[in-house]
């Protein structure tokens, strides 16, 4: 940067400077925005960090309970109806899985999961505590 290789851009993820060949002016919302004053305006990134968020996207590696401190909480209306609805949300996956009915009497056990897949989502219906960057934008 500066005498190296001209201006320097500030990565709002890394909190780094990069050189204009790894930051593209790219922009993307930062999950610690998020998580920590439920902030979703699109910052400045580096390319390296817009890929990481890509291939993390729709992993659930986020928890409500660990990562989302208490003052965030209180500015998201609706988070604990949500997560009472994910807790029956799981409760009913559980039974559907066991039910032998479900969705007719011959579905085998992968049958039953797969039609409680939720798109890809299953931590939904399965956890109420966790989240992946998509569940927040």
């Amino acid at each position: 940067l500066g005498l190296l290789g001209g201006d320097g851009r500030f990565c709002h993820y890394s909190r780094r400077w990069y050189c204009v060949e790894c930051h593209k002016n790219e922009t993307a919302p930062i999950p610690a925005c998020i998580l920590r004053s439920w902030d979703h305006r699109p910052r400045k990134v580096c390319h390296a960090a817009v890929e990481y968020m890509q291939a993390v996207w729709s992993q659930p590696l986020l928890s409500i309970s660990a990562d989302l401190p208490a003052e965030a909480k209180g500015k998201v209306k609706g988070l604990e109806e949500a997560r009472r609805l994910r807790r029956r949300a799981r409760k009913l996956r559980e039974y559907l899985q066991q039910c032998p009915n479900f969705p007719r009497s011959r579905a085998t056990d992968q049958d039953r999961i797969d039609a409680l897949a939720a798109d890809g989502r299953q931590h939904l219906t399965t956890d109420e505590d966790s989240l992946a960057i998509q569940d927040l934008v």
